[in-house]
């Protein structure tokens, strides 16, 4: 049913959260012949595109917008 509802509304891209395991999102996505997407809720500090609140703010646009069908 997941499936079939990704298909019918013409879903883009499955997003997923570094912060859990991307398996369930892969398979459905792979399913679907479209792309995963991560976008982080929380940030890295050891990560200078996630760094900083602006930088995550920076990293989650570019991951929508290529979530969206975008460069």
């Amino acid at each position: 049913e997941t499936i079939a509802t990704i298909k019918r509304l013409e879903v883009t891209a499955v997003l997923v959260e570094p912060q859990f395991s991307p398996r369930m999102a892969e398979a459905i996505a792979h399913d679907c012949g479209i792309p995963v997407v991560a976008v982080d809720p929380l940030g890295d500090p050891n990560d200078p595109d996630r760094a900083t609140y602006l930088d995550l703010l920076r990293h989650n646009l570019k991951q929508l917008v290529k979530a969206g069908g975008g460069k």
